[in-house]
């Protein structure tokens, strides 16, 4: 006898109430309406269950099944009203074997034996969307890969392979390129070089490259080495020797030029450059290091001169030719040797040892008390000299 199934046209009746029943008037089958469900469509589908209570003549689990084998070789006496769990599917299913069935049934479905014809379950669950629960199939790798459907499920094994295809480097590609999907595979791309109109992939500097000529505009340059670059900008090079308006050393590696000593543990680069005492500039005029020019001969590097006066003239008015005589100024002897031929002017000279070897009475040359000291020197300011350690 045909086993006649529950209503299941969408929108079929807008009057049933979940838990109504409905019973096969020639089997006996009941079924229980469950609600509604929307399918692909959006249609309202009614949901039938069968009873899970078995009465006489109601429907009956007989159990797991092959599609892909003769149902007869795996049970014997079916009969309508029977139901089976798909455990292996069939695409497409033999309609020879499994009369009512077509195209894909994949397992994990319930099937139903009418009398006549076999019918999946899932006629009377409608479709799943992304809110309300219902039945779904498994798209195939071709559907994963195209990545089109909105209503098959992906299982794990074609996920994997998808996933595997895309995340897979190619061969080749050189340094610096990007994996990109291109039709479906991975692809090594080039990405843009960054310039000031064009975002792209950049190189960063390094502080070597801050002292290549020309200057590379392509290269960028991080806060470190920018920030290592102005410290080497502005920073003091050790034994650089300043003048200083303060009377006590500013701080930041700066020592007084007082002769000090200094130790190499404390100062290492300093005490290479100067040696055990930092030079002692009190007092002191500062001269160039001759360094070989030939002016200021026999000089090492941080010595001490003492004052000297090198020979020079002077100018004088005198009356009376001949006449030899000397000046002595603080000490310091003067010789004068006026020739018999002289007009009114004359003059005398100073030799290196600073004392005439003939004199005579000059008259009295005086002494004007003007800018006349204990040393020679020029105009200055006394300030402090340091040294950078």
């Amino acid at each position: 006898m045909t086993l006649n199934l529950p209503p299941n046209a969408p929108n079929c009746d807008a009057n049933l109430t979940p838990g109504d029943r409905y019973t096969d008037a020639d089997t006996g089958f009941v079924w229980v309406y469950q609600g509604t469900r929307n399918n692909a469509n959006g249609d309202a589908v009614p949901i039938w269950l069968p009873l899970n209570e078995a009465t006489q003549g109601n429907i009956i689990y007989r159990g797991p099944i092959n599609l892909t084998q003769d149902p007869a070789t795996q049970y014997a006496d079916i009969v309508s009203g029977n139901v089976f769990n798909i455990t292996t599917g069939s695409d497409p299913v033999d309609s020879s074997l499994y009369p009512g069935l077509t195209g894909d049934q994949s397992e994990g479905g319930q099937i139903i034996f009418d009398g006549t014809n076999y019918h999946r379950i899932s006629t009377v669950v409608p479709d799943a969307t992304e809110t309300d629960e219902g039945i779904i199939r498994i798209a195939t790798q071709a559907e994963v890969t195209d990545g089109t459907s909105a209503i098959t499920a992906v299982v794990p094994a074609y996920l994997k392979t998808e996933l595997d295809k895309q995340l897979t480097a190619p061969i080749g590609g050189t340094d610096g390129q990007w994996l990109q999907r291109v039709n479906g595979a991975g692809s090594w791309q080039d990405l843009p070089q960054g310039s000031p109109t064009q975002l792209g992939i950049v190189q960063l500097a390094v502080t070597a490259d801050l002292q290549n000529t020309p200057l590379s505009e392509t290269l960028v340059i991080t806060p470190a080495v920018l920030m290592g670059a102005l410290d080497q900008i502005s920073a003091v090079p050790t034994g650089v020797v300043q003048w200083y308006a303060g009377s006590t050393p500013p701080a930041g590696g700066w020592l007084e030029c007082n002769g000090q000593a200094i130790t190499q543990a404390e100062y290492p680069a300093l005490f290479a450059i100067v040696g055990a005492n930092v030079p002692d500039l009190r007092g002191e005029f500062v001269r160039g290091w001759d360094h070989n020019r030939g002016i200021d001969n026999n000089r090492a590097l941080l010595s001490a001169q003492g004052e000297d006066v090198g020979p020079h003239k002077h100018s004088f008015d005198q009356q009376t030719p001949g006449t030899v005589g000397y000046y002595e100024a603080r000490g310091r002897r003067i010789s004068m040797d006026i020739g018999s031929g002289q007009d009114d002017f004359g003059q005398y000279s100073m030799g290196p040892g600073n004392r005439g070897q003939k004199h005579a009475t000059l008259g009295d040359l005086g002494d004007s008390g003007e800018n006349i000291g204990t040393e020679n020197r020029p105009r200055n300011i006394a300030m402090m000299g340091i040294i950078k350690t």
